[in-house]
């Protein structure tokens, strides 16, 4: 029988940029979004019909998700797999869209983070990428405090409550992450943006605040200059992530039941 992909953690960082491996990254606009927050904004009126109470999202609908959804290489992608994952990119989604989702687009979309991050997770393994408690043990504490939370235990029990895992699954996830991160390093490297490239950045986003009429101010450049060389550096390494795995599936043996 083929083995199952235990993957959750890097298809969820493929699907929802968790981690910095997200296959696209913040765009200019979302940058320049991103910059306009650092100002202060008034709160909302309680009796504008925006402030209303939203309707109830509706349900993730996963009954047409076969037992199998994918096989990447001769391993299986499960429904339960999927499942877990899409139900928690769907609360996400619906959260932030102002329109109903488009369930079968989130399907493929979710899926498709999946086989990446199957094919990722293959080549690191039959790269030999091992790495040390040591390495783990870093990485829990580097996740922990990117999710804000206390401790790596805290970030353990998160990812068996989103991740549906036990402790000892949520560890290897971890681990496989470890690993992932580490053929990235390799394969995807990118060069830190120069200072002209953040003054462009810069001046693009202060051209369309000015376009757009807001009342928010664009901060001055040295205020945000880290963020901006941060999420430009993101933007980068997500890019040549996306090359990365679509160099891996061309080719992988790859059958999509959904």
């Amino acid at each position: 029988m083929p083995k199952q992909i235990k993957t959750w953690l890097t298809a969820a960082a493929l699907s929802a940029g968790v981690l910095g491996l997200a296959a696209c990254g913040a765009s200019s606009d979302d940058a320049g979004d991103s910059v306009a927050d650092t100002t202060a904004t008034a709160p909302a009126d309680p009796g504008d019909p925006a402030a209303q109470t939203a309707p109830p999202v509706a349900e993730p609908d996963v009954s047409d998700v076969p037992d199998v959804v994918a096989e990447v290489n001769g391993e299986e992608i499960t429904a339960e797999e999927f499942v877990t994952l899409y139900e928690s990119q769907y609360a996400r989604v619906a959260q932030q869209s102002p329109t109903p989702v488009d369930q079968d687009e989130l399907k493929l979309q979710t899926l498709d983070s999946m086989i990446g991050s199957a094919l990722l997770v293959q080549t690191a393994e039959k790269r030999g990428i091992s790495p040390t408690q040591d390495e783990v043990d870093a990485s829990l504490e580097e996740l922990a405090a990117g999710y804000g939370l206390e401790s790596p235990e805290q970030f353990l029990e998160l990812l068996q409550e989103q991740g549906g895992l036990t402790d000892e699954e949520a560890r290897a996830e971890v681990e496989t992450q470890v690993k992932v991160d580490t053929l990235i390093a390799e394969e995807a490297t990118v060069e830190d943006p120069s200072e002209e490239d953040l003054r462009d950045l810069y001046d693009s986003l202060v051209s369309d605040q000015e376009g757009a009429a807001q009342e928010a101010e664009v901060p001055p450049f040295e205020e945000v200059r880290d963020q901006l060389a941060d999420q430009l550096r993101g933007q980068r390494e997500a890019d040549a992530v996306s090359t990365l795995v679509e160099d891996l599936r061309e080719d992988a043996d790859i059958v999509i039941n959904l």
